[in-house]
């Protein structure tokens, strides 16, 4: 698969979507790994039909315009609390005008994992389980970066 932006591919997201088929694409970044590996992964999206739940890996758009895929770590009121896999911080009050799709599965090395199976629900268990570690380790690179100043 051809590296496209999605700003290019958003109209054929939106009719796919609209019309209730899936749209599949491989996405770009680091937030997620090591679930998708940009540029190597591809993700099938499709329009969400159900509420949205914790570990749900949801494709939206920040009021900045920016195209995120990220995965659900809490509910916020009406809102969500996303955090990508590879990420610390998690980023809140998305809200659900914002989200264009919900991961339905995704291909990684070739092997196509559904989001209802057992692996795709230990995984995520682990990633989201395993953010305050990572937040730690993060924070103390960046403490010995400091004292050490590298770069």
């Amino acid at each position: 698969m051809k590296k496209t932006r999605l700003i290019e591919i958003l109209p054929k997201i939106n009719e796919a979507l609209a019309e209730g088929q899936t749209f599949s694409f491989m996405p770009n970044g680091i937030s997620m790994l090591p679930t998708i590996v940009g540029g190597r992964d591809t993700v099938t999206i499709a329009k969400p039909t159900n509420k949205l739940k914790k570990f749900d890996i949801i494709l939206y758009r920040r009021k900045s315009g920016q195209f995120v895929l990220h995965r659900i770590i809490d509910l916020d009121g009406d809102g969500y609390i996303l955090c990508g896999d590879n990420e610390v911080y998690p980023e809140k009050n998305i809200e659900q005008n914002q989200i264009i799709g919900v991961v339905t599965r995704y291909t990684r090395k070739g092997k196509i994992i559904e989001v209802d199976s057992k692996k795709f629900i230990s995984d995520a268990k682990k990633r989201v389980n395993s953010r305050p570690f990572r937040q730690f380790i993060f924070r103390a690179k960046n403490k010995l970066k400091r004292i050490f100043r590298i770069k």
